[in-house]
């Protein structure tokens, strides 16, 4: 195995990772390496006007390596993403990857903070049908999804007798919970949600049913397409990320 090859070895191997903001800082060399082994086809893309960028906040060096393949899979921290758990677990998006890096194809200026993201060659992208996955939910009846997300904690608190229910992060949580709601269902207590009006007696199936790729016009693209611009997108596996100040000087 080549150096560079036992050097992200180690860094998969480590729990260290996780403290620098999910990344392990390379030279340009080692990630020149990376590029022309792994990242071709995406390089070219990006060459080409089909960038894929993200924002952060996270301290990073001009070139990082990133490898969400073996992490738990991102959540929000401010709100509970149903539609997360769904597309990261049920069978009706398992042609997707899981939203671990999410992304944008939105032009943008090289800035700080701002940085070119090239997945390995073939990697799965999943393509939101706007520019944020909130606003690609089109089968949602008459809410947004903040307002739908606000329904459902209502009705599983409320609707189902969970209370001050924990915050439900896993698949397990949501199948149990709406399990419950759907025994207990009392329409007396949740008659204020416009969403019984399409409740079938399956609550989690409803779900599934609204947040259907097919049905959203959600995509199931590849690293190194040409993807298309101004679109939430996101994927899970190795990359590598180059401030989008260093990929312009290095692109001339």
């Amino acid at each position: 195995m080549s150096k560079l090859g036992k050097y992200l070895l180690e860094y998969q191997e480590s729990d260290e990772w996780s403290k620098v903001g999910r990344g392990k800082p390379l030279t340009k060399d080692q990630a020149y390496k990376i590029i022309e082994s792994k990242c071709k086809k995406t390089y070219k893309a990006a060459l080409d006007g089909y960038k894929i960028w993200r924002v952060t906040s996270s301290k990073k060096g001009d070139y990082t390596f990133v490898d969400t393949k073996d992490t738990k899979p991102r959540m929000s921290l401010n709100t509970a993403n149903y539609y997360t758990l769904i597309i990261n677990n049920d069978p009706s998006w398992s042609a997707f990857p899981k939203r671990n890096v999410i992304a944008s194809t939105e032009p943008r200026n090289p800035y700080p903070g701002t940085y070119v993201l090239l997945p390995y060659d073939g990697t799965k992208i999943g393509v939101c049908l706007s520019y944020d996955i909130w606003m690609s939910f089109h089968t949602i009846p008459a809410f947004d999804v903040a307002e739908f997300n606000r329904n459902i904690n209502g009705l599983l608190r409320i609707g189902s007798g969970l209370g001050g229910m924990a915050k439900i992060d896993s698949i397990k949580l949501l199948k149990a919970a709406t399990a419950k709601f759907d025994k207990g269902f009392d329409q007396r207590k949740v008659h204020w949600s416009k969403i019984l009006e399409f409740y079938k007696g399956n609550l989690y199936n409803t779900l599934v049913e609204w947040f259907h790729p097919r049905a959203n016009k959600f995509k199931l693209m590849s690293a190194g397409d040409k993807l298309p611009k101004g679109r939430e997108v996101w994927f899970d596996g190795p990359s590598v990320w180059i401030d989008s100040r260093v990929f312009v000087d290095d692109a001339r």
